[in-house]
């Protein structure tokens, strides 16, 4: 099932339906969260296999313009899933991430 997401996230890309592969992108780490950690809460499986998974290399690679897009991590990118698939807002609520990295 994972590799029709990516197809379909692939297709949005080129299609210049860049909303679309958001939201399945966002979806990703919900679905492979609930395969591998069923136990834990939505945010804390979603967090963890974004991190272990996607946030590693985040972690190490840079940004277009060569600064580290560390920041990137689990918790950033839960927030913007809530933001944005469920109030259609495709940024960040800053004050509900509780990372230092965000907070000069």
């Amino acid at each position: 099932m994972i590799p029709i997401y990516v197809n379909d996230i692939r297709h949005s890309l080129e299609n210049k339906c860049y909303f679309s592969a958001l939201s399945l992108a966002l979806t990703l780490p919900d679905i492979c969260g609930m395969a591998e950690f069923p136990d834990k809460s939505v945010t804390g499986r979603y967090i963890e296999w974004y991190d272990k998974y996607l946030g590693v290399y985040m972690a190490q690679g840079k940004d277009i313009l060569g600064g580290n897009n560390s920041w990137l991590s689990g918790e950033v990118v839960y927030n913007l899933r809530n933001t944005y698939l469920h109030q259609g807002n495709p940024g960040i609520v800053s004050d509900k991430v509780k990372e230092e990295a965000l907070h000069p």
